[in-house]
C-alpha cells in the first residue's frame, strides 16, 4: 500500500515537472524574450521554464504585446502558433526587428485596438495579412514605416472604419503599392506623413472621405508617382497643409476647388512639385482675413515665375499664379468677384468708380468695393486708366499685370497719385506718358521688368517730384523712342550711365528742362554707335548739364551726353565695335598715350581696342607724325585701313626700329608723304605696289632711311598722273645706290635706275646733293612736328645749328614750344591740337645719347639740363640720326634699347670710321672711295 502511494506521488510530481508555465504580463514576456535571444538553446533556464522553442510559449493571457521584439534585429523565429485572441495592443511589437519575416496569417487579432508602429523598421517583413480582422483598430500610425520590402498584400480588405490616425502609416515603405482605395477613412483626423517617400505608391484615392482630416502635412511628400485625382476631397476642416506635395514630381491635379478656408499653414506645400502648375487663385477668397504661413509654398515648382511669396492673406499668398482677385465684400450670392476681360471693361469700371458716384454701387457689386482687390489678370491694356484723375491715390500694388502689353498714359495728370506699384511689366511694350504730369509720384519702380519696352516717350515728363529711385537697373536695350522722357522732371538726377540704348532712334529733348540733371552719360556712346543716326535735338536744353556738352546729329559725333566725352569706351570682347578714329589730333593723342603711359593706354584700349594693329582707322585722313621719333616702335600695323588717308607726312620719321610690312596699305588717296620714312633706318619693305596716283609731295620721303633700297620703278606710271609733285631729296642718305637719279624727266627718283623711263616737260624740282647731310636738312623747330599749347613739355634732341658731325659731337637740346606763339606760322591749322603729352606724364624711358669716336675721348659735358649719360655708349658709326632720340628729363631712366639685343649690323664695328655705315651698301670700288672720303674728313 505504501509502495503504491509512493509510486502515485512520483508520477504526479513528474507530470507537474513536464507542465510549462504561461506568461501573465507584458513585462514577464519581454524579459523572457531578451533572455531567450541571449541564449536560444533548450538548456536556457527560460526554455526550461516556458518551453522550447519560443513558438510553443503560452501567451494566452497576454493582452499587451507592446515592444515585445523591439530592436531584436536578428529575431526571425516562427511564432505563428501563439494564441493572440486576448491581445488588445500590438504597439511597436516588431519595431526594428529587421530580419523578421514569418507567417502571421493565423493570428487572431480581432480584439486589437492599437497597431501603432507594429512593423516600424521591420525592413524584411513582407507577409500576407489578409486574414487579420482589424475592425477594432483605432490607430495605424507608423504601422509600416520603413518596412521597405512590404508590398501590402492583403491590406485592401482591412476594415479601418474606426481608425482616427494614419500618421506616417506607410512612411518610407518604398515598395508599398496596395490597392487601398476602398478604405473607410472617414473618422481619421491625422493623415500627416501617411505616404511620405512611399515612392512606389500610385493608387486611386479619389473615393476617400477625408472630411474629418485636420492634418495633411507632408501626406504625399516624395510620393513621386502619385497623381490620383483627389480634386473632390473635402478638406474643409484642414488646418495644416505644409509640404503636402513636396517633391512629388508627378502631381498636377486641379485642386483649386478645395475648401481651404480653415488653413493656417501651407509652407512648402508644392515645393519641388515640378509638374504642378494649377491656378489656385480661387483659394484666395476662402483665405480672406486669415493669417496663413506660405513660405516656400512653390519653391522650384512648376508654377509660373511670376509667383511670389507672401506671408499673410491680405496679400493673398502665393497661389501658383500671381493672384489679386479677392472675394467681394458685398451682397453677392457667390463668394468670388467677377474678373475683367480684355474688352475695355476695366477702363469703363474705373471711370465709373472715380467719376460717377451713382455707378459706384453697381461697380462694387460686380467687381468689389476695394479697387485694389479687383481681378485684372486677363486685362491686356491699361491705357489712360487714371488719366487726369486728379484726386485718385489708392493702392493698386496687387493688380495682376502679367498679360498687359500697353500702359500708355495710365497716370497722366494724376497729380495726387503716389502709391507703390510692384507690377509685372514683362510683356509691356509701351509706357509712353505713363506718369506725365503725375506731380506727386516718387516711388521706386526699379524692380520693373522693362526689357520689352519699345516706347517710353514722355514717360516722366513734368513728373516734378520723381527722383528716379533705382531705374538705373532697367534693361532698356529695346527702347526706340525716349523723346522727352524726363522733360520737365525737375527733381530727376538719376545715374543712367549703365543704360544700353542700343536701339534708340530718337532722344530729342530727353532731358529738356530737367533742371537737376547733370549725370555723365559718356558710356552711352558705344551703344548709340549701333545705330546709323540718332535724333538728339535739344537733348539737354535748359537742363543742368555743363555748357561744354557738344551737340550732335549722327552717332559719328557721339554727343551731347551731358558732359564732354573725349575718351569713348569700347571693349574688344563685347558686341560693340570700337570707335573709329576721325580726327588726326585724336589719333596722335591715342598713340602718345600708347607709347608713354600704360595707365593712359588702358583708357585708349578701352576706347579704340587692343592691340594697336586692330585700331579702326578707316575714317582717318590725317596720319601725320603718328610715330615721330618713336625709335622703339615695332608693332604690326599691317591691317590698318588707310583707304581714306590723305597725309602721311613724317609718319615714321625717326621710327628707327620700325620694319613692319605695310605693303598692303591702300594709299591711293594720299597726297602728302614728305619725310614719311625719314631716318627710319631699319625700314626696308617692298612697297613698290603702292598706288601713289594722288601724290603731290614726296620730298625727303626716304631721307636717311639707311637700309631702304627697294626698286620703286613701278611708281613711274602713277607719278606721271600728276602735273606737279615735289620729290626733293626723296632718297638722300638712304640705302639706295648712289647712282640713282631722276631718270626720265618729271618721273622722279625711284631708288634704282629705271630703264625706258617715260619723259615729260616738267623737270624735277631739285636734284639730289650727294654731299648734303641729314643734319643740314633737319627742321629748325620741333614745333614743326609736334604742335602743342601746354607748358613744361618734353625736350627732344635737336640738331638745330649743329656743326658737321664729328666724333666728339654732343647733341644739343630743343624744346617743343610751350606757347602757341612759338609755333611756326606755316602750320596754323595745328594750333588747336591738344598737347601730345605733358612733362608730368612722361615715364623714364628715353636715354641721353653720348656719341664717341672710334678712339677713347673724355666724357662730353652734360647738356644745359644736366641730363645723365646712359650706357652703353655706341660708336658714332652705329648711331642713327639724332632726331629719333629724346632724353629722360624726369629721372634719367634707362633706354628700351638696353633691354634689347642689337642686331649685328647695329653693333659697334672696330676700325670703321665715324659715319662710315652709309658706305656699306656700295660696290667695292665705291666702298673704298667712300671710306677714303670719310677718313679725309
Amino acid at each position: 500500500m505504501i509502495l503504491l502511494l509512493f509510486s502515485f506521488l512520483f508520477f504526479v510530481s513528474a507530470a507537474a515537472a513536464d507542465k510549462k508555465l504561461c506568461f501573465t504580463s507584458n513585462t514577464e514576456l519581454r524579459q523572457a524574450v531578451r533572455s531567450y535571444m541571449g541564449d536560444p538553446s533548450p538548456e536556457n533556464i527560460v526554455a526550461k521554464k516556458y518551453g522550447w522553442p519560443i513558438g510553443v510559449w503560452c501567451v494566452d493571457a497576454i493582452q499587451d504585446f507592446s515592444n515585445v521584439f523591439t530592436t531584436m534585429r536578428t529575431f526571425n523565429d516562427d511564432i505563428s502558433r501563439w494564441n493572440m485572441s486576448a491581445a488588445t495592443s500590438l504597439y511597436r511589437m516588431f519595431d526594428r526587428a529587421e530580419r523578421f519575416n514569418q507567417d502571421l496569417s493565423s493570428w487572431d487579432v480581432s480584439n486589437v485596438k492599437n497597431m501603432v508602429g507594429l512593423f516600424d523598421g521591420a525592413k524584411g517583413f513582407n507577409q500576407d495579412l489578409s486574414t487579420w480582422t482589424t475592425s477594432r483598430v483605432t490607430s495605424l500610425g507608423t504601422a509600416f514605416r520603413g518596412a521597405t520590402k512590404f508590398l501590402g498584400n492583403g491590406l485592401s480588405g482591412w476594415d479601418v472604419g474606426r481608425v482616427t490616425s494614419f500618421g506616417s502609416c506607410f512612411h518610407s515603405a518604398t515598395s508599398f503599392n496596395s490597392n487601398i482605395s476602398s478604405w473607410d477613412v472617414s473618422r481619421s483626423t491625422y493623415f500627416n506623413h501617411m505616404f511620405i517617400r512611399a515612392s512606389s505608391f500610385q493608387q486611386d484615392l479619389s473615393a476617400w472621405d477625408v472630411s474629418s482630416g485636420t492634418d495633411f502635412k507632408a501626406m504625399f511628400h516624395g510620393a513621386r508617382l502619385f497623381n490620383s485625382d483627389i480634386s473632390g476631397w473635402n478638406v474643409s476642416n484642414g488646418l495644416y497643409f505644409s509640404y503636402m506635395f513636396e517633391d512629388n514630381v508627378a502631381f498636377n491635379v486641379d485642386i483649386s476647388s478645395w475648401d481651404v478656408s480653415k488653413a493656417i499653414e501651407m509652407r512648402g506645400m508644392f515645393e519641388k512639385a515640378s509638374s504642378f502648375q494649377v491656378d489656385l487663385c480661387a483659394w484666395a477668397p476662402k483665405l480672406l482675413g486669415r493669417s496663413v504661413r506660405f513660405e516656400d509654398m512653390f519653391t522650384a515648382s512648376g508654377c509660373p515665375s511670376q509667383t511670389h511669396p507672401m506671408s499673410t492673406t491680405t496679400a493673398v499668398g502665393p497661389l501658383c499664379y500671381y493672384c489679386s482677385d479677392m472675394a467681394c465684400d458685398d451682397d453677392r450670392s457667390d463668394s468670388e468677384c467677377q474678373c475683367f476681360e480684355p474688352d475695355g471693361s476695366l477702363q469703363r469700371a474705373v471711370a465709373d468708380y472715380i467719376r460717377d458716384s451713382s455707378q459706384l454701387s453697381a461697380v462694387a457689386h460686380t467687381y468689389g468695393s476695394v479697387i485694389g482687390n479687383w481681378c485684372t489678370h486677363n486685362v491686356t491694356s491699361f491705357d489712360y486708366l487714371f488719366d487726369r484723375a486728379v484726386t485718385f491715390n489708392e493702392d493698386l500694388s496687387k493688380w495682376t499685370t502679367g498679360k498687359v502689353t500697353s500702359m500708355v498714359g495710365v497716370f497722366r495728370g494724376a497729380v495726387s497719385f503716389n502709391m507703390d506699384l510692384k507690377w509685372n511689366l514683362s510683356n509691356v511694350e509701351s509706357i509712353a506718358s505713363m506718369f506725365e504730369g503725375a506731380a506727386a509720384f516718387n516711388r521706386d519702380i526699379g524692380s520693373w521688368d522693362a526689357s520689352n519696352i519699345i516706347d517710353a516717350k514722355r514717360l516722366f515728363a513734368a513728373a516734378t517730384s520723381f527722383t528716379g529711385g533705382s531705374i538705373s537697373l532697367w534693361d532698356v536695350t529695346r527702347m526706340v523712342n525716349v523723346d522727352e522722357m524726363f522733360a520737365g522732371a525737375s527733381s530727376f538726377n538719376g545715374d543712367l550711365s549703365s543704360w544700353k540704348l542700343a536701339n534708340a532712334k530718337s532722344l530729342r529733348r530727353m532731358f529738356a528742362s530737367a533742371t537737376s540733371f547733370r549725370q555723365n552719360l559718356c558710356t552711352w556712346t558705344k551703344h548709340l554707335l549701333l545705330n546709323e543716326t540718332v535724333e538728339v535735338k535739344d537733348m539737354f536744353i535748359e537742363s543742368s548739364c555743363p555748357s561744354s556738352a557738344d551737340p550732335f546729329v549722327t552717332v559719328r559725333d557721339v554727343g551731347p551726353l551731358c558732359h564732354y566725352c573725349s575718351e569713348l569706351p569700347c571693349n574688344d570682347n563685347n558686341d560693340v565695335t570700337c570707335l573709329p578714329f576721325v580726327l588726326g589730333n585724336e589719333f596722335r593723342r591715342a598713340i602718345a598715350a600708347y607709347r608713354l603711359d600704360s595707365s593712359r593706354y588702358t583708357a585708349v584700349a578701352s576706347t579704340y581696342g587692343h592691340p594697336i594693329g586692330k585700331w579702326n582707322t578707316s575714317q582717318l585722313h590725317d596720319f601725320r607724325y603718328a610715330f615721330f621719333n618713336d625709335y622703339s616702335f615695332t608693332d604690326d600695323i599691317s591691317e590698318w585701313d588707310t583707304s581714306n588717308a590723305i597725309s602721311m607726312v613724317s609718319m615714321f620719321n625717326g621710327a628707327t626700329w620700325f620694319r613692319g610690312d605695310i605693303s598692303g596699305w591702300d594709299v591711293s588717296r594720299v597726297i602728302y608723304t614728305s619725310d614719311m620714312f625719314k631716318n627710319a633706318e631699319w625700314f626696308n619693305q617692298d612697297i613698290s605696289m603702292w598706288n601713289l596716283s594722288s601724290i603731290h609731295y614726296a620730298d625727303r620721303m626716304f631721307y636717311g632711311a639707311t637700309r631702304f633700297n627697294q626698286n620703286l620703278c613701278d611708281w613711274r606710271s602713277r607719278f606721271l598722273f600728276n602735273k606737279t609733285r615735289r620729290v626733293d631729296d626723296m632718297f638722300s642718305y638712304s640705302g639706295c645706290p648712289n647712282k640713282s637719279s631722276p631718270l626720265g624727266i618729271g618721273s622722279g627718283p625711284y631708288c634704282h635706275e629705271c630703264p625706258h623711263s617715260p619723259s615729260t616737260s616738267n623737270p624735277i624740282s631739285s636734284s639730289i646733293s650727294p654731299t648734303s647731310s641729314p643734319i643740314d636738312n633737319f627742321p629748325t623747330s620741333a614745333s614743326t612736328y609736334l604742335p602743342t599749347t601746354s607748358k613744361s613739355l618734353l625736350p627732344v634732341v635737336s640738331p638745330t645749328k649743329m656743326p658737321p658731325r664729328t666724333a666728339s659731337m654732343q647733341p644739343s637740346m630743343m624744346y617743343i614750344s610751350s606757347e602757341s606763339s612759338d609755333i611756326p606760322s606755316t602750320l596754323p591749322t595745328l594750333l588747336s591740337i591738344t598737347p601730345v603729352f605733358r612733362l608730368s606724364d612722361v615715364p623714364s624711358i628715353f636715354p641721353t645719347v653720348t656719341i664717341t669716336s672710334d678712339s677713347p675721348t673724355k666724357e662730353p659735358a652734360k647738356t644745359d639740363h644736366h641730363l645723365p649719360s646712359v650706357h652703353p655708349t655706341y660708336k658714332s658709326s652705329a648711331i642713327p640720326p639724332l632726331a629719333q632720340y629724346a632724353p629722360d628729363v624726369l629721372s634719367g631712366g634707362s633706354s628700351p634699347l638696353e633691354s634689347q639685343t642689337l642686331p649685328p649690323s647695329m653693333k659697334p664695328t672696330p676700325g670703321i670710321p665715324s659715319g662710315a655705315s652709309r658706305c656699306v651698301s656700295l660696290n667695292p670700288f665705291q666702298f673704298i672711295l667712300c671710306i677714303w672720303t670719310k677718313l679725309k674728313k
